[in-house]
């Protein structure tokens, strides 16, 4: 078992989900026209997809999901008036217990079946 924290919308999607097939991805939502999202957008490209962090989402046939590894993290990534936007669209950030996940150099992902815990903490982030 491993904790990990995720930053997802009510309906269950996360913010960078491909934006062609998810209506609810910070892409979509904000057109990217929004600075603060575009300047989220933008950072995260230096942040490893999960096949560069050689993470494997077809394995086992299941349906993977992407999260963070640790609050310090989300902290280097996320900057606090983008958790404040990422709020106002929705957004709540989760501490997950999984059992079903792989580690990469940036990421870790798992799968929904796999929680055992769910937390709303997204109150360790508002300002």
């Amino acid at each position: 078992m491993v904790q990990i924290i995720r930053v997802e919308h009510k309906d269950g999607i996360g913010m960078f989900m491909n934006i062609s097939s998810r209506k609810h991805s910070l892409g979509h939502q904000s057109g990217l026209n929004n600075l603060t999202a575009k300047t989220l957008w933008d950072r995260h490209d230096n942040f490893n997809d999960p096949s560069k962090d050689k993470l494997d989402l077809n394995k086992d046939c299941l349906e993977w999901f992407c999260a963070y590894k640790s609050i310090n993290q989300i902290q280097q990534w996320i900057m606090k008036d983008e958790f404040d936007f990422l709020f106002s669209l929705g957004y709540k950030v989760f501490l997950l217990e999984v059992d079903n996940y792989q580690i990469g150099q940036h990421q870790i992902v798992f799968t929904k079946k796999s929680i055992l815990n769910k937390k709303d903490i997204s109150s360790l982030f508002k300002s």
